[in-house]
């Protein structure tokens, strides 16, 4: 009896867990379309806030660079005007002769050492200026008559008057330096030329070769 009695609460038991079990599964099947649904509408919530959050960063570390690199214009313009100034000081300084400018009739008369010529010429007279445009020397070469020649004149191919002075000439013969004489044993005595009118130049100097009166043939 106490057999049978075990065995009833047994199948009891057994019908009791079997109707539980098949309730639960009945209630996850009804509510399985709702959480679904439920958890789907908070991660598109949820991910709506975080797509606005990330955007609202964005946009404020973006606009500050943007206004921070436009420039000012007024300032710019300020520093181009202050700086002009310098550029102008520089060209100003650069333009003053700080010991001084050589005048031209001394550069002009400045004695210059050079060897005698071997070049067959004959000084013949030196009119001589201080200024050296207006100085002139009579040369002579062979086959040709004597002949009047300023400064920077050429004489013969590759060779120029160079210079005037009082007592030589100063030739340039391919880029060299030589000096053309008067010799001191034929010359009279120093004539000074008398001033222009209106010319501020210093008077003129003409020293003349004295020529040798011819020898009376035998």
């Amino acid at each position: 009896m106490y057999k049978q009695i075990t065995k009833l609460n047994i199948y009891f038991l057994a019908g009791r867990l079997y109707h539980v079990k098949y309730s639960i599964a009945t209630l996850n099947q009804a509510l399985q379309p709702q959480v679904l649904d439920r958890l789907a509408l908070a991660a598109a919530v949820l991910l709506v806030i975080l797509l606005g959050h990330g955007l609202a960063n964005f946009t404020w570390s973006v606009i500050p660079q943007s206004r921070e690199a436009a420039p000012p214009p007024q300032p710019i313009a300020a520093s181009a005007t202050e700086q002009r100034p310098a550029g102008n000081d520089y060209r100003r300084l650069a333009s003053i002769s700080l010991f001084g400018e050589a005048s031209p009739d001394d550069v002009a008369t400045a004695p210059i050492e050079a060897p005698d010529t071997r070049l067959n010429l004959t000084l013949r007279g030196i009119l001589f200026n201080s200024n050296p445009d207006q100085a002139r020397a009579i040369i002579a070469a062979p086959g040709r008559a004597d002949e009047h020649y300023r400064v920077g004149q050429e004489i013969s191919r590759g060779v120029q008057i160079d210079r005037i002075l009082a007592d030589r000439v100063i030739l340039r013969r391919d880029g060299q330096y030589e000096t053309l004489r008067l010799p001191e044993d034929r010359l009279d005595d120093v004539a000074s030329a008398p001033r222009r009118r209106g010319n501020p130049a210093a008077p003129s100097r003409v020293r003349l070769r004295k020529r040798r009166p011819p020898i009376p043939k035998t």
